[in-house]
């Protein structure tokens, strides 16, 4: 098969490691600017604090704003006010701008807006979203009279410190510990921070003012690290003032309503319905970690009860609490359908929203369970099923990728297991069990699913090694429609590999060879190969094979009229170009593009300067040429000592470009 390059695998790219979601990062806080995005993210948070007493979260800070119901909810809460009856469910694009008036009719009475409409925040106009939003921190967050101007007054007069912003004065975490020390006497203790540890100064201010002022977390001390968005830290700064000065138990009631919001935007997965009987059937669930869940409570009703879930366990309603991740119910009725359902039961003792629901069908009376499958290979799957009493014989519903395949009858009623071969590699197949009973069969068994092996590919072959880059080919694999190529460092481990490698899908339709580019120079590498299916079956990674790339092209530098004090200048500087990192003059290596030249060569008439001899005895980087350009002889000679190539020629004699021409021919 012709070779054909059909893709690169490149390093992986750190800033896109870094723009990675952490915590509670949104995909709509993202933005080119890191000061927007900080701020972005900030006011998220702000505006959520409040929301959560209505249980509502914004995710998207510029387009969850729309329908107008979240900014009605926000401004009746911060305002402690009941705005007009709004339409809760706007579908209509007139039903939201309704909405979205009523919320700025209000903000308007309050503070002045100068050309914020409503079609712009229907629409997602960053500017005029994130700017209504300042709008509302300074009003409603910071509560001074001056605003900025008097917050920062606030802080000067708690710490005794001279603050003139709220940007690069507060870069290394002191002013803002001092400030936390002051507020929460007794709390943290200034001698364990310093200005040469910024983050661990916020992250231990922000710990206390959460713990003892209920202050939200809005910034994170990563994004403080070396610009800080003014807006955002004032909302921060002011959320301190305003917890500082509260009724406690306005506090209390606004952080039970961040609780409950919190455990509600919990969100559990769908559970999953196996090995179904007549009577019964096991219940598979997932919990999420580092969510405060503790058990979950499983629900299982018939699918005409499920409209109104009972609230107390009975006939229609079974349910238990588990902390383990499966269960099995039992008492079901055969050939029913029913629905299942898991809520996740957090510490504090509150529940989370249901799940999905997850549909089954329990099994007619005297069908087979579910058959079990196993000795899986590429083209084989053995079966095996309990036998049933009275059956006669048995047959095997085979499917694949929701079709119907064959079907392979088994006589005998002591026969319950069989092999089914000449099966495809990497495909998904569903076996069913219908038992043939004294005039009549079973209706099918529940299913039970496996995917058949992928061969693994050979170890793939490497050509065309430079110094960046390789060409791979892959020998063709039965079944595959595509190839990951793994690449890592010969002495990093696997696992480690993607961080420094992206895998690199190939489309095994478009050929069998792939290049590998951004390798870096001398090095070793091992690069191994995944087939994958349609049906999306990985092989075992193949044997890896292992290849050096080529050493740094040598670079070459030409310099005319040498002989001249111009010229020794510049021989000099380039040699100083080409030493290792603190190295004199006259080390005796080879170096690569970024290090400067392996070789130096100058023109000069004989005989050259004495400086230009001494540092040609003291290094062999720099090759002095005499040359008489007058003299065809002497060209000639020097021709042969150069390369017929120079990656930089500094033509300080100005010769003619014939004459450089026929040097370097």
């Amino acid at each position: 098969m012709a070779k054909m390059v059909v893709g690169m695998i490149r390093r992986a790219s750190r800033a896109a490691a870094a723009a990675a979601p952490t915590g509670d990062d949104e995909p709509g806080d993202a933005d080119p600017d890191p000061v927007v995005q900080q701020q972005k993210k900030t006011f998220r948070r702000w505006v959520n604090q409040y929301l959560a007493e209505r249980e509502i979260t914004i995710k998207n800070i510029l387009t969850d704003w729309e329908n107008g119901v979240a900014l009605c909810h926000l401004m009746e809460v911060l305002a402690h006010t009941q705005l007009p009856k709004i339409n809760a469910t706007p579908k209509l694009e007139l039903q939201k701008l309704e909405n979205l008036n009523h919320a700025l009719a209000f903000i308007g009475k309050h503070v002045k807006i100068v050309n914020i409409g409503s079609r712009d925040i229907l629409t997602g106009n960053q500017t005029i979203i994130l700017g209504l939003i300042w709008t509302l921190i300074v009003r409603w967050g910071v509560r001074l009279k001056d605003g900025k101007a008097g917050l920062l007054a606030w802080v000067n007069e708690k710490t005794g410190a001279e603050a003139t912003n709220f940007t690069k004065d507060w870069l290394d975490g002191m002013l803002m510990a001092r400030l936390v020390a002051a507020v929460c006497p007794g709390k943290l203790d200034l001698s364990m921070c310093s200005p040469d540890a910024p983050m661990s100064n916020f992250e231990k201010s922000f710990d206390v003012l959460d713990k003892e002022l209920d202050v939200a977390k809005l910034l994170d001390p990563k994004d403080l690290q070396e610009k800080i968005d003014e807006k955002s830290l004032v909302a921060y700064v002011g959320q301190i003032h305003k917890n500082l000065n509260r009724d406690p138990n306005e506090l209390a009631t606004e952080r039970l309503a961040r609780v409950v919001a919190s455990i509600k935007a919990i969100s559990m997965a769908a559970p999953r319905a196996f090995n179904i009987t007549p009577v019964t059937a096991d219940i598979e669930w997932t919990i999420p970690q580092g969510k405060g869940i503790t058990a979950v409570k499983v629900q299982v009703a018939p699918e005409d009860a499920s409209t109104a879930w009972p609230q107390e366990p009975g006939e229609d309603n079974k349910e238990v609490f588990e902390d383990r991740t499966s269960t099995t119910f039992t008492g079901l009725k055969p050939q029913h359908t029913y629905v299942v359902r898991v809520v996740g039961l957090h510490s504090t003792g509150k529940l989370t929203e249901p799940s999905e629901t997850v549909t089954f069908t329990t099994l007619e009376a005297g069908a087979p369970p579910a058959p079990k499958l196993y000795d899986v290979e590429t083209d084989k799957i053995t079966c095996e099923w309990v036998a049933v009493p009275t059956a006669t014989a048995y047959t095997v519903v085979v499917d694949v990728a929701d079709a119907h395949l064959r079907d392979v009858r088994v006589q005998g009623e002591q026969s319950t297991k069989v092999v089914v071969d000449g099966l495809e590699p990497g495909a998904v197949y569903s076996f069913r069990v219908v038992a043939s009973l004294p005039g009549k069969d079973t209706s099918p068994s529940a299913a039970s699913q496996e995917k058949t092996r992928m061969p693994s590919a050979a170890a793939p072959a490497v050509s065309d090694v430079s110094d960046r880059g390789a060409l791979l080919a892959v020998a063709p694999v039965a079944g595959a429609v595509a190839y990951e190529v793994q690449v890592r460092d010969a002495d990093q481990p696997w696992d480690q590999a993607e961080a420094a490698f992206a895998p690199l899908s190939v489309d095994a339709a478009h050929g069998d060879a792939v290049r590998l580019a951004e390798l870096e120079p001398d090095k070793r590498y091992e690069v191994r190969v995944v087939a994958v299916s349609a049906a999306g079956v990985a092989s075992e990674p193949s044997p890896a094979t292992a290849f050096a790339t080529e050493g740094p092209a040598p670079r070459y530098a030409l310099v005319t009229g040498a002989n001249s004090k111009l010229g020794l200048e510049i021989v000099q500087s380039l040699l100083l170009m080409s030493t290792t990192s603190g190295g004199e003059v006259g080390a005796s290596t080879t170096f690569g593009f970024a290090d400067g030249f392996a070789k130096v060569f100058c023109l000069a008439r004989d005989p050259p300067l004495p400086e230009l001899a001494h540092l040609a005895m003291e290094t062999r980087t720099l090759v002095v040429v005499p040359v008489d350009v007058g003299d065809a002889v002497s060209l000639e000679y020097a021709a042969k000592l150069l390369p017929n190539k120079v990656d930089l020629l500094i033509n300080n004699a100005g010769l003619p470009k014939s004459i450089v021409t026929k040097l370097l021919s």
